[in-house]
């Protein structure tokens, strides 16, 4: 694990860091490691470093890169314990928290086993909250080592990164790298694959030689067998 440091951000993508103070975007708190167009759907979550909840995953990815998540994909939202996971669902399913702004309200898309996912709708745009019920973790430190890919170990609480130990590294040199293989890899394969992130030697076929890799893709959600 890592707190990625400005400089090295500095050297791979030239781009200065939003300063790590508290200030007003539009009524939000403004979290550095978060792109400005989805600051609202964090300002309901309220991410906390030592405490969780925490955001992890692809909306971090593309954060990361300065890309801002929106109707594109989940902000995934990982918890302490169960009770954590109940509160903010029913949080942000009771629309706490999203009337202070204009036509805020959310509604759940699906849940299952795995995650309940939201639908947050507020100042004319649409986010995709999942919050991720399958598994709880002690710490942040904890969420990013479950990750069976490395472009996939970032996580945050809004203000540092922490990153797992080949993730800066492998996005910006675009490796696809597999932790360890499961069930849903080959899905996770093509998902990565077609971001633009080209597998390290050996992947594929490790992915192919691996007894319980599904090929079958209908019917699972990204985080069925996947930690």
């Amino acid at each position: 694990m890592s707190l990625f440091s400005n400089q090295l951000f500095d050297e791979i993508y030239g781009k200065e860091p939003k300063p790590l103070k508290k200030e007003l975007w539009k009524e939000l708190y403004k979290y550095p490691t978060v792109h400005n167009e989805d600051q609202l759907p964090v300002n309901i979550i309220k991410p906390d470093l030592k405490n969780g909840p925490w955001i992890a995953g692809g909306a971090c990815l593309r954060w990361f890169q300065n890309i801002p998540v929106g109707e594109h994909s989940d902000i995934d939202v990982f918890c302490k314990n169960e009770k954590q996971a109940e509160n903010l669902i029913d949080y942000i399913k009771n629309h706490l928290g999203l009337a202070h702004y204009h036509n805020g309200h959310a509604h759940v898309v699906i849940k299952t086993a795995n995650a309940c996912t939201f639908n947050i709708h507020a100042n004319s745009r649409d986010w995709k909250v999942q919050i991720i019920t399958c598994k709880y973790f002690d710490t942040i430190k904890e969420v990013i080592d479950n990750f069976d890919i490395s472009v996939c170990q970032l996580a945050t609480a809004g203000n540092e990164w922490i990153l797992g130990e080949n993730t800066a590294k492998d996005i910006h040199e675009r490796n696809l790298r597999f932790n360890h293989i499961t069930k849903q890899a080959p899905k996770r394969l093509i998902k990565y694959w077609t971001y633009g992130f080209n597998p390290v030697e050996g992947t594929i076929e490790a992915i192919q030689e691996h007894k319980d890799s599904s090929w079958d893709f209908a019917g699972e959600d990204d985080y069925a067998n996947t930690f």
